[in-house]
């Protein structure tokens, strides 16, 4: 098909409508004016019909509805954004008043749907369909191919701001004054946007998340803030629009998030198993690329999340903010924008992705972190763009972000630490022998057994099988069981990261699982209890087991 210029906008508005998330509703693409010879061929086709009667500009169906016009179905248009195709047949709706075109997602084509901008009956919609389907010529489809869609946005927002001054000496003071917590920021905003470009198609998706340990307004309002002065990818220079913040509560809520492509977007968040479609995402994206395999659609956008937990991620940086986190001044916001505005270029993306491949692909690339070094060249090509010429200012701040580096390695190694620790206590259960008791006769018994106002942290159960006695377990529930990991100053932030843990490694059989005590059921987590089980001894305490006997025997000969 020859593609006119009338063919191709409706194609452009629409890909503009998916980009922006419009992608299971009707969208309304405006009034349009039909070729004569195109309005005479399906009039003459409904002349023709004979299920269709045309008179006085109205048509009437066989069920004795008569509309004012009629409609036709036109061609298909496919947006492709993030290898994804979104498909959507064309409704023209032509009346004696005008002629509205209609964009209807393919899934709904066949279904009930409501046209938005028009009032409709039911029996009129159902009319206008059944004329569109009896008179409509075969369709063609246009494909159109998204490829980086806020990249238009952020050149826009960026030549707004290009031309401002910097102050150099003044910027630097900004960032030394704020290493700590504004580094990591920064490179999460830089690294989204600098995604929009061709440049970093390849690289792995990262995902960002900042915790804090207490509510604090201050703290997270300053936040949003500086996202807010780095943030270009809001639509026709509307710059001072923060960027749009989701609450994750379910699975669910991420079809929000998706609709968000290469936007700078902030995932709100308590426990974070929402969030699970992401993170296997992530998995099965990072395993199809190990292994040469064809890769999935790369995510919408980079997740930046704002969470109450830790995700202790190889792919994820988690970073404790603290709890006072200072209000930058107008100057200092302005400042950082401008910086952003520097940076923001398709060349830095190039030199960013190929400083990471150079370091990813060189024979001692099985000791380097793929996101360290993601960061690493992040940052070189901000600060190549900043400060071109100034290599004292340049290495102070390289220095201030090896500092802020190494103060959250130490954080991280801490938390292992911690986790550590709790996996030593869980498993060395003579450590709170005491404080396992027998199994309840109810499940209302075993939780009040179980509460924080008792000393117990689990009971004994054997999990029964239809072909005899199963394995022997200690049962614990959510509260007792973080009771007692908190002797080794476990947190709740790394409660759900220490679970993942000990499932990882086998120390927590079952998760969630529950716990029948006579008919009624108990939500728990199953523990292996080694020492009410022989089957179940590991080789080092069997091997105590043997060397006893065998020593028994040679004192008794």
């Amino acid at each position: 098909m020859k593609r006119t210029a009338k063919s191709i906008s409706p194609a452009n508005f629409l890909a503009k409508s998916v980009v922006a998330g419009q992608t299971n509703t009707v969208v309304h693409l405006g009034s349009i004016d039909l070729a004569k010879h195109s309005m005479r061929q399906l009039i003459q086709r409904l002349t023709v019909d004979e299920h269709l009667q045309w008179a006085d500009e109205c048509t009437t169906v066989p069920y004795g509805i008569t509309v004012p016009g009629f409609a036709c179905w036109a061609d298909t248009l496919g947006t492709i954004v993030n290898g994804y195709t979104y498909r959507h047949r064309l409704l023209c709706l032509c009346r004696p008043s005008d002629c509205r075109l209609y964009a209807i997602p393919m899934s709904m084509v066949e279904r009930k749907f409501i046209l938005p901008d028009i009032e409709l009956a039911d029996g009129e919609l159902e009319a206008y369909k059944y004329i569109a389907d009896r008179i409509s010529p075969k369709p063609d489809e246009i494909t159109i191919k998204v490829t980086h869609p806020s990249k238009a946005a952020i050149k826009a927002n960026r030549d707004n701001w290009k031309n401002e001054s910097l102050d150099l000496d003044g910027f630097s003071d900004t960032l030394k004054a704020n290493a700590e917590w504004l580094y990591p920021i920064l490179i999460a905003a830089l690294d989204t946007q600098l995604r929009s470009f061709d440049g970093c198609d390849d690289i792995p998706v990262f995902c960002y998340n900042f915790t804090l340990k207490k509510v604090s307004l201050q703290a997270d309002s300053n936040f949003i803030r500086v996202l807010t002065a780095m943030n270009f990818t809001v639509q026709d220079g509307s710059c001072s629009v923060a960027p749009r913040e989701i609450i994750i509560q379910d699975s669910g809520d991420l079809k929000n998030w998706s609709g968000c492509h290469d936007r700078l977007i902030i995932l709100r968040t308590v426990k974070g198993s929402g969030l699970t479609p992401i993170f296997d995402k992530l998995d099965t994206y990072d395993r199809s690329r190990a292994y040469k395999g064809v890769l999935p659609p790369r995510l919408s956008t980079v997740p930046i999340i704002r969470s109450k937990t830790f995700f202790d991620r190889p792919d994820t940086l988690d970073y404790e903010l603290p709890d006072v986190i200072p209000s930058l001044t107008t100057a200092q916001l302005s400042g950082l924008r401008t910086a952003f505005s520097r940076a923001l270029t398709r060349k830095n993306a190039t030199n960013a992705s190929t400083r990471w491949h150079e370091r990813m692909c060189s024979p001692y690339s099985f000791l380097r972190n793929p996101f360290e070094e993601w960061r690493n060249a992040l940052l070189d090509v901000f600060l190549d763009s900043i400060f071109p010429n100034q290599s004292q200012a340049k290495e102070a701040a390289e220095t201030d972000f090896q500092t802020a580096q190494k103060r959250q390695k130490e954080a991280e190694e801490e938390r292992q630490k911690i986790l550590q620790n709790a996996l030593d206590l869980v498993t060395d259960q003579s450590r709170y022998e005491d404080e396992i008791i027998d199994t309840p006769t109810t499940p209302d018994e075993g939780r009040k057994l179980l509460n924080i106002e008792q000393s117990a942290v689990a009971f004994r159960y054997v999990r029964k099988h239809k072909n005899g006695d199963g394995n022997h377990y200690i049962v614990f529930t959510d509260f007792s069981l973080l009771r007692l990991l908190k002797r080794v100053d476990l947190t709740e932030e790394l409660y759900g990261p220490f679970k993942e843990h000990a499932l990882k490694t086998g120390v927590m059989v079952m998760k969630s699982a529950c716990a029948r005590l006579h008919s009624q059921s108990l939500s728990g987590h199953y523990w292996i209890r080694y020492a009410d089980d022989p089957s179940d001894l590991s080789h080092a305490s069997l091997m105590q087991e043997m060397s006893k006997a065998v020593k028994t025997v040679s004192d008794n000969n």
